[in-house]
């Protein structure tokens, strides 16, 4: 069975055994939206000062992150997004794959909606793509399922890529 990590920032204040139940509820929530078992057997509690309580978020590998670009890049953007310049990481000569491995290795790769009127430059960097995995984690639950089962498509890597740059889903 995978093990995946749930974070929920909370007060300091909080009641232990409120957040234990919580933490099995939204466990459940996510079981349920990836039509399996999720069982809560810990909590570690963290204060960020943030406010109110995110869905779950889920950790992935670099790979994972990775095919999920080359999926959104080879078939999924291309009828409202192009790759205009790369930005190179250090390690490039060690990377094969531009549009897929830069994003997550340290450096970007800059797009442009070309459907729009008067294009302009968006950087897809690790911070994009971690906005984007937020996003559409909190909007898009049945395509973040599909990122989590490893059985991402084409809309999928588009909705993820979207999220990354525009903030939402705008195309399609």
């Amino acid at each position: 069975m995978a093990r995946h990590i749930i974070t929920i920032p909370i007060e300091t204040d909080a009641d232990p055994s409120e957040l234990l139940d919580m933490a099995q509820e939204w466990g459940q929530q996510l079981a349920d939206e990836l039509g399996g078992v999720c069982d809560v057997d810990e909590v570690c509690v963290s204060d960020d000062g943030e406010d109110t309580l995110p869905k779950p978020y889920v950790e992935l590998e670099d790979q994972q992150i990775e095919d999920l670009l080359c999926t959104a890049f080879e078939g999924g953007v291309g009828y409202w997004c192009r790759i205009v310049s790369y930005i190179e990481p250090e390690n490039a000569d060690m990377l094969t794959y531009k549009h897929s491995e830069y994003p997550v290795n340290g450096d970007a790769v800059v797009c442009q909606a070309v459907v729009e009127a008067e294009p302009k430059d968006r950087v897809l960097d690790r911070a994009a793509v971690e906005r984007g995995l937020r996003l559409m984690a909190e909007r898009y639950p049945r395509h973040w399922a599909d990122v989590i089962e490893e059985t991402t498509d084409a809309t999928t890597g588009d909705i993820f890529v979207q999220c990354a740059l525009l903030g939402d889903v705008v195309y399609g």
